[in-house]
């Protein structure tokens, strides 16, 4: 089961937190534009994640306490999920399980935020011009990121 969701975790991997794909994104856009995509997208992103992750843990987990609840009728498990007292919980195979879930979970988000903060960096540099003072090196895109519009009001 551990290996199934290490695959999960790693085809989650895919995703970021907001949209760097420029043919997507067809730029130049307007400034307001670009902030409706990208919170459409940071929302969908983040729908998917809760609500797949949480179908895919609960089903996975309601399998495993199906094989489980199987193998303590033959007497080969002593754990049950709905354990009250804390001390037996403690001391669970079950604990380990959920346990381990969090840590991979944990391991995943952190991945997926480092993850997505090094892709907005590098698409963002990509609209900008290296500092080349700094050994700084990179192509400057072609195609302006954000179009603005500038005006003065008058008294």
């Amino acid at each position: 089961m551990t290996r199934v969701f290490i695959q999960k975790c790693i085809d989650f991997q895919e995703q970021r937190y907001l949209n760097t794909n420029k043919q997507m994104l067809k730029l130049p856009r307007e400034l307001k534009d670009l902030e409706k995509i990208q919170s459409t997208h940071h929302s969908t992103v983040t729908q998917n994640i809760m609500i797949q992750w949480r179908d895919y843990l609960i089903g996975e987990i309601q399998d495993k306490l199906r094989q489980t609840d199987e193998r303590r009728r033959l007497g080969k498990v002593n754990h049950h999920f709905f354990e009250a007292n804390n001390e037996i919980y403690e001391q669970s195979p079950l604990k380990r399980i959920i346990a381990r879930f969090d840590y991979i979970l944990n391991t995943y988000l952190r991945e997926f935020v480092k993850i997505s903060i090094y892709d907005y960096v590098d698409f963002i540099k990509d609209f900008t011009n290296p500092n080349l003072n700094n050994d700084e090196l990179w192509r400057v895109n072609d195609v302006p990121y954000v179009i603005i519009h500038l005006g003065v009001q008058k008294k």
